[in-house]
């Protein structure tokens, strides 16, 4: 993992929350993400696009992807109660400017957390003032 003031040249092992971690992967258990560009930083993270690659079936998938990355133990109890209210919010219906939450991933060596979601519209910081008006 290359990111910030980390620099191995070994790729990160994420693991999904609340699976067996393992040692090795068969060439079909693997998803890759490449980080984009970084959208903003928050108390919940670092968002960024990404581009998402995974392996299924015999055939590799490509998806756009929004990734938050929480590297602090409070970053990473923020992420994952983010990843609770998501999963609230689709177990009970709500699917309107709720993004599609594909996962929240655990670092096996680092402290390193990844929340994978679609995105669900522009970032708050990159609309103009004139669109954050009362009732637009």
């Amino acid at each position: 993992m290359r990111y910030d003031i980390w620099n191995s040249s070994a790729p990160a092992k994420f693991i999904r929350t609340g699976t067996v971690k393992k040692d090795t992967y068969t060439s079909n258990e693997y998803m890759l993400l490449t980080l984009t560009s970084r959208i903003a930083e928050g108390t919940t993270g670092v968002a960024h696009t990404a581009r998402l690659e995974i392996l299924a079936n015999g055939r590799v998938y490509n998806l756009e992807v929004i990734v938050k990355l929480a590297f602090s133990s409070k970053q990473v109890r923020r992420l994952q109660h983010e990843h609770t209210i998501y999963m609230h919010l689709t177990a009970n219906g709500v699917e309107e400017g709720i993004p599609q939450v594909f996962g929240l991933f655990e670092d096996v060596k680092a402290e390193a957390t990844a929340l994978i979601m679609s995105p669900a519209g522009k970032c708050l910081l990159q609309k103009p003032v004139s669109e954050l008006s009362e009732g637009a």
